[in-house]
């Protein structure tokens, strides 16, 4: 995607550096799914690769391994950096719909100051985890739509849903429902009641 700010870094770039950069550049294309109008970035003479993962250990993996194990596979639930107008009615939202379905929730806070904040024994906090060795453990992950993390549920072969907030997160989510993987909806008009159907959906 390109943003705004792109345009004003790109036509400093040749000012500032003395390069052009249409003449300078070197590109790997990441993804499919776009036709780049670029001439230069012609994909019959660029490579072309799927999503680079820089998956890390985190310290909860081995603790949350073992939970997912001691139970049936649990529906994972994270949403990155984007901040939502309530956590602990987020958290509330997924612990209720989850105990509709009888799941079991795996909550990855990240960016979402939830402290220590009461839930219910089906439900398990962290605040983070590494998705390659976490999400083929899980029945369906679900998510803000994330590039990476679309790519990552994919890849585990488990079922989608996109929760999405924000920027081209509805674009991966629409190419999630069109593979026939999983389905979307918009997180700020999510409630227990559509979360619990979205999730009826997808397992």
């Amino acid at each position: 995607m390109v943003f705004g700010c792109a345009r004003a870094v790109v036509t400093h770039r040749p000012r500032s550096y003395g390069v052009d950069s249409q003449q300078q550049l070197d590109a790997t294309i990441l993804r499919e799914g776009y036709r780049l109008r670029n001439p230069t970035l012609d994909a019959e003479e660029r490579p072309l690769v799927g999503g680079i993962t820089l998956e890390k250990n985190t310290d909860a993996d081995d603790d949350v391994v073992s939970w997912a194990a001691a139970g049936t596979p649990p529906v994972y639930f994270g949403f990155g950096s984007m901040p939502v107008k309530s956590p602990a009615d987020a958290v509330a939202m997924i612990e209720a719909a989850c105990a509709d379905l009888g799941e079991r929730a795996l909550i990855c806070s990240g960016v979402w100051d939830v402290g220590e904040l009461p839930h219910a024994a089906h439900v398990k906090i962290v605040r983070s985890v590494n998705h390659a060795a976490v999400f083929p453990l899980c029945r369906a992950v679900v998510h803000h739509g994330g590039a990476g993390t679309t790519a990552a549920g994919v890849r585990a072969g488990v079922p989608t849903l996109v929760l999405w907030v924000g920027a081209e997160q509805p674009i991966w989510g629409s190419r999630v429902k069109h593979l026939g993987v999983g389905d979307y909806q918009r997180f700020s008009s999510t409630t227990r009641k559509s979360l619990r159907r979205a999730l009826s959906r997808v397992l």
